[in-house]
């Protein structure tokens, strides 16, 4: 009940970014496909227009890759600011929070839950536009427009937003259990840094040093245990179980921090 409680205080309070990045997003895209549509439909019109399809207007444009790139960082950066928000913009907020009977991690995973069910809903928008454009392709552009499916042109034309919606289930776990674990460390990193003031900057830098490459050691040596002679089911296995270990790892650390590093 507390995790749930402190999960919708943080989705109430990101309302008014969430809204804003969502319209954002869905503008500058709109704009960015009407124009396209429009060059398209003109080549078709000349006679030029051959095997225009769903890769044409977002990965074949560079105008898309800004828009996710900017979408995916604008939520790192929300991220980073929920917690700067507690501790300095709130009146201290945090200690409020520290106080609470019980376990202390809720704060921590609601935080990181929230963010979660963000990204999420902008992954169905950014699916919704795909499926949108690509009903209004086929109206405008005719014959001229691939008559595959959305998922099979984003599972074979597609290799950006692949990333973002593999359709093998192995590679969607480990493609979102690994960006699950980026947004761990990175929240584990606030809670560090902006914990500073119970712990002196010395402590706090060397504890901040250590945990980020220690991480990144892990990750280093995934990638050299993942060669030869290993097939590739037994690289996959080694992976997943990596992945699994590594957010495991990760949010017993947090785990940690919450209730036997912050200092009230």
């Amino acid at each position: 009940m507390k995790f749930l409680n402190l999960l919708t205080d943080e989705l109430r309070r990101s309302r008014n970014f969430y809204v804003l990045l969502l319209v954002g997003v869905i503008v500058l895209e709109v704009a960015g496909i009407g124009y396209s549509l429009l060059l398209a439909r003109n080549d078709v019109v000349k006679g030029m227009g051959k095997s225009i399809s769903l890769a044409n207007f977002f990965d074949g444009s560079m105008y898309y890759s800004f828009i996710v790139g900017g979408a995916a960082f604008a939520l790192i950066i929300y991220a980073v600011f929920t917690w700067a928000r507690e501790w300095y913009f709130q009146g201290n907020y945090i200690y409020r929070l520290l106080i609470l009977p019980g376990n202390r991690a809720p704060i921590a995973f609601a935080k990181v839950a929230s963010i979660i069910m963000l990204m999420a809903g902008l992954l169905v928008t950014q699916l919704i536009i795909f499926y949108l454009t690509h009903w209004v392709a086929e109206l405008a552009l005719a014959d001229s427009y691939s008559s595959q499916p959305v998922l099979v042109q984003l599972a074979q034309s597609m290799g950006f937003s692949y990333i973002f919606f593999p359709l093998n289930p192995a590679s969607t776990f480990v493609y979102y259990t690994f960006g699950l674990g980026f947004l761990i460390i990175l929240m584990n990193n606030c809670i560090i840094i902006f914990s500073h003031r119970g712990h002196g900057l010395v402590k706090t830098s060397l504890l901040t040093i250590i945990y980020d490459v220690v991480m990144l050691g892990l990750l280093i040596g995934l990638v050299f245990s993942v060669r030869a002679p290993l097939t590739q089911s037994e690289v996959l296995i080694f992976i997943i179980v990596f992945v699994i270990s590594y957010c495991g790892i990760n949010s017993g650390v947090m785990y940690w921090l919450m209730n036997h590093y912050i200092s009230v």
